[in-house]
């Protein structure tokens, strides 16, 4: 499977589960659950890699929201610095 073909699969998986929330109480619920299931796998990964995988993480949370937003004519408020640690392992 190609990356682009895993991210589509990962796609389909989430909005799939997220389809079943019938209030934006239980989508937020489902996004903070996921959003831990995350933080939780981050341990799959040696203990110098894992703060850099939480940061790259919410760097695409952060540019999944801009681009939506941006492409259903909306503006966002969110700003992002982007930085890593000087000396910092990359995966």
């Amino acid at each position: 499977m190609t990356r682009n073909e895993q991210a589509q699969h990962v796609t389909e998986k989430l909005l799939e589960a997220t389809s079943v929330c019938q209030s934006m109480g239980e989508l937020a619920d489902m996004l903070m659950a996921i959003g831990y299931t995350l933080g939780s796998l981050t341990c799959e990964f040696e203990k110098e890699h894992r703060a850099h995988m939480v940061m790259q993480i919410c760097e695409m949370v952060g540019n999944g929201l801009m681009a939506t937003s941006q492409s259903m004519g909306d503006s966002t408020d969110l700003e992002m610095v982007i930085g890593h640690r000087e000396g910092q392992a990359q995966i």
